[in-house]
């Protein structure tokens, strides 16, 4: 769509894509960027999008986001098995008698845990609930993280590429950290923007006085070769039109 529309753009299309590109992150033509701490190691290479010759795709390896994911699909996984055991406990004490009883309350400990429900298969007949963990899948999915892929339709290199995403990403934190003291009505060190008292009800709309000092505020705290490149190129991790200002 934005192709279509005659926007370039630097995006991240992770979801969906990992397992598409299992065969890519297990392969061994990664390149490191250089000057990274060993805990924050980064890995990428750089392919043609197979479903679109007009871009290019960067498979990115993360250390440390590896670490931070599969954390999360461990604790969540905990967090799992804990109300599972209080949902077997509550059926083999007796308390939990009628099968339609039982099966509502399986699709709701399932419906509560959707990162770690689709490796675990419940079953109930009669007896103790049964319990099937689907490890080939689990191992699977923890083999992925860490592992993220960006789309772009710029020739540069992977390096280049990862870089001015990580930059961007930045410049965008800097813009919603305006919206964010604007929306909370924090003054800053500069002078007072104007309020009206609809911006401090409950829709909070976001209608900011931008002042000189606020744009001045941003341009040192953001990544000011980020901001020349966006305002120069056009290009954004959500995209817009070549040539025209976000």
């Amino acid at each position: 769509m934005l192709k279509e529309a005659g926007y370039s753009c630097l995006i991240n299309i992770t979801r969906g894509s990992r397992k598409k590109y299992a065969d890519e992150f297990a392969a061994k033509d990664f390149e490191w960027l250089p000057g990274r701490a060993d805990n924050q190691q980064v890995e990428v290479k750089q392919i043609t999008d197979p479903e679109d010759p007009d871009s290019v795709l960067v498979l990115c390896r993360s250390a440390q986001r590896r670490l931070k994911e599969a954390a999360m699909i461990s604790t969540a996984e905990q967090r799992f098995l804990t109300d599972l055991g209080r949902l077997q406990a509550r059926i083999a004490k007796g308390k939990l008698k009628r099968v339609t009883i039982i099966e509502r309350a399986i699709g709701a400990l399932l419906k509560k845990h959707p990162k770690v429900a689709r490796y675990y298969q419940l079953t109930h007949e009669s007896g103790p609930l049964r319990v099937e963990r689907h490890d080939g899948a689990l191992d699977a999915a923890l083999e992925l993280c860490g592992d993220y892929v960006l789309k772009t339709d710029h020739r540069l290199d992977a390096a280049e590429l990862w870089c001015l995403y990580m930059t961007l990403l930045r410049a965008e934190e800097g813009f919603s950290s305006l919206k964010i003291m604007c929306l909370n009505g924090h003054r800053g060190h500069g002078p007072e923007s104007r309020w009206s008292e609809s911006q401090k009800s409950k829709n909070r709309e976001f209608r900011a006085d931008l002042r000189p000092w606020t744009l001045r505020r941003f341009s040192i705290s953001a990544n000011r070769q980020a901001v020349a490149f966006i305002m120069r190129e056009g290009i954004g991790s959500s995209g817009w039109r070549r040539g025209e200002a976000p």
